[in-house]
Formats: structure tokens, C-alpha cells, sequence
């Protein structure tokens, strides 16, 4: 049976960030990895634009300055800016969706002005492949040609699923009526 690969990615306003922040991905990955049907191979710390409207919400810059000391031990969380540079909020699903496309269409995604190389794990980047240790990518994107919605990651088919990863807060605001739109929480 081929694992899928999978990154984790938590979006939020990271202000500032905590320890907690930084261990449910350690948990998730443990746990992701020990039913051996999936295998992470990568985690991204996304934060929210200013425009959230959260208050006392530090700067973008300063978050994002945080984060990358926060992860500066880590080898395989990073921080995708992406969110801070839209025109304004962005709501998750689609944050989600754009990284998971530029993670499955990476060849398409590598001279985008956004830089969005940074945050991509080296299982993707196969920067970990100088001895030719690391097995194989198992999506097709290397020829320019984008994967069939087969490919995209999606239980069991072959690419690099995007799982949202969250905190209490976060689902309890899946409770809140009106605040999430039912295609943004329903089951994909």
C-alpha cells in the first residue's frame, strides 16, 4: 500500500505565537504517522492579514517575525507569508486550496513572485535527496502538466493532501451560526 503524503497547515492570527501552537503539530504528525496510512511530510504555519479585524492584532511583519524564531529549530514546519500578501483577509478554505495546489503544481508555482518556495517542505523540494535516499514524488508535475483531481491528494490517490490543522478556539467557531459558510466546513 503507497502512504499518501500529507502537510499539515494551521492558518490563524499567531499573536503572538505559543508553544501550543507549535506542539499540536508535533501530536498530529505522531499521530498521523503511526496509523500507517499517511505519512507528513511537512507542516506550514500560515497568519491571518491584518485586515482580520482581530483586536490588538500585531502586524503581519512582526508575526511572521515571530514565527520563523519560533520554528528556527524546527526542520519541517515553516511559515508561508502567502495570507499577509493578498489584498486582504482570506478566508482558510481557500489559503488551503492555494496551498495545496502550489504543493501538487509546484514546477507551475516556482518562479511566482509570492516566494512561494519558502514555505514548502524539502520532501517536496526533494532538497533531502542528495544521496537518493528520499523516495520518489508521487504526483505528476514535473512534466508542467497539472495532476487529474485524482491526483490531488484526496484519500488515498496519489499527490500531498493539505489538512487543516486546529486549536479549541478555531472549532468552536465551526459552532458560531453564519460565521463559516457550509461549503467552507463541510466534508471534502
Amino acid at each position: 500500500m503507497t502512504q499518501g503524503k500529507v502537510v499539515l497547515m494551521v492558518c490563524g492570527s499567531f499573536s503572538p505565537p505559543t508553544y501550543m501552537h507549535l506542539r499540536m503539530f508535533e501530536i498530529a504528525r505522531d499521530h498521523i504517522n503511526s496509523s500507517g496510512m499517511e505519512t507528513v511530510v511537512g507542516g506550514i504555519m500560515s497568519p491571518v492579514h491584518d485586515a482580520y479585524g482581530k483586536k490588538d492584532l500585531v502586524t503581519a511583519n512582526h508575526r511572521i517575525a515571530m514565527l520563523k524564531l519560533a520554528l528556527k529549530s524546527s526542520d519541517w514546519i515553516k511559515v508561508s507569508e502567502w495570507e499577509t500578501r493578498q489584498s486582504g483577509w482570506t478566508r482558510t478554505r481557500l489559503s488551503l486550496a492555494y496551498h495545496q495546489d502550489a504543493l501538487n503544481n509546484y514546477s507551475l508555482y516556482q518562479n511566482n513572485s509570492e516566494g512561494c518556495m519558502s514555505w514548502m517542505p524539502d520532501d517536496i523540494l526533494n532538497v533531502n535527496n542528495m544521496n537518493g535516499l528520499d523516495e520518489p514524488d508521487n504526483y505528476q508535475s514535473l512534466n508542467g502538466n497539472p495532476p487529474s483531481p485524482d491526483a490531488r491528494g484526496a484519500r488515498g490517490a496519489r499527490g500531498v493532501a493539505v489538512r487543516l490543522l486546529c486549536g479549541a478556539d478555531l472549532l468552536e467557531s465551526f459552532a458560531t451560526p453564519g460565521l463559516w459558510a457550509d461549503d467552507d466546513v463541510g466534508d471534502r
